[in-house]
């Protein structure tokens, strides 16, 4: 799903570029670098994410930012009433995104140092990183009306603070997922993010290490 997705920020990043829009072209070209974060983190937590994240993460991006502020949707839709609230479900999925990668994350940190995370410290972490993603998202997307003229914060702030609310909402259901799933309630979705995916690596002949 990479390729496609990466193939289509090239193409409309280049035809932007062929008409010397370059504030247009900026948005593709980050999401084309944001597109790879997955891969990227991948070996340096020596760690795969299930196949389901990477498919929520370029679904989020190509329904946010991409569709969102590369193709106006934020603009446009606000005048059609059933999807006036459209960003809204787009920030909640970004808070269940933060707080899924977050369970994944601490699961890899327990496992590597072989203790016991207190469920405080993994309901409190999934919280504590929704709130700071979703506040600076704003703070991008303010950023990005300035400099890009976007059309992300409708230019008012109670669109920005119901936006921060929904970022928050989502890793607040996914906190309780947590919480619940703590207690004995398995969810399927926690119990893949940890399962042990780690890398395996072995010696080659020349004594470096492979997978």
């Amino acid at each position: 799903m990479l390729i496609p997705v990466e193939v289509l920020f090239v193409v409309v990043m280049g035809s932007t570029a062929v008409r010397q829009s370059w504030s247009a072209a900026t948005i593709p070209a980050l999401l084309l670098v944001a597109a790879t974060v997955p891969v990227l983190v991948e070996p340096g937590a020596t760690s795969r994410f299930p196949a389901w994240v990477h498919g929520f993460y370029l679904s989020f991006l190509l329904a946010g930012p991409f569709a969102g502020a590369q193709l106006g949707f934020y603009g446009r839709w606000e005048r059609w009433e059933r999807w006036e609230r459209w960003d809204k479900v787009v920030h909640t999925s970004s808070g269940l995104l933060v707080g899924y990668a977050t369970i994944f994350a601490l699961g890899v940190i327990s496992r590597r140092q072989n203790i016991g995370l207190p469920p405080v410290l993994l309901v409190g972490g999934i919280l504590a990183t929704g709130g700071f993603i979703a506040a600076m998202w704003e703070i991008a997307e303010f950023s990005s009306e300035h400099l890009l003229g976007t059309r992300a914060q409708n230019g008012n702030l109670e669109d920005t603070m119901t936006d921060i609310i929904c970022g928050i909402a989502g890793a607040t259901a996914v906190s309780i997922a947590m919480s619940l799933h703590l207690k004995g309630h398995r969810f399927p979705l926690i119990v893949s993010l940890l399962q042990e995916r780690d890398f395996r690596f072995k010696l080659s002949r020349n004594g470096e290490l492979e997978l």
